[in-house]
């Protein structure tokens, strides 16, 4: 499991560790799904393991 970097760590803000405060760099869209309620749908294609977002 790989750890995020934060304000206490000594590395550049460029560091491969700091996905998630990147903020997002892949295109989403939230849509209403009928009988479902709603969905987050990927607008582009993604490359596996690549990072998508934070979901809290």
């Amino acid at each position: 499991m790989r750890t995020e970097c934060g304000t206490s760590c000594d590395c550049e803000l460029s560091c491969g560790n700091r996905v998630s405060q990147k903020g997002l760099n892949v295109e989403l869209k939230i849509v209403r799904v009928e009988n479902k309620g709603w969905g987050l749908f990927a607008a582009q294609l993604i490359p596996e393991g690549k990072f998508v977002c934070e979901y809290a």
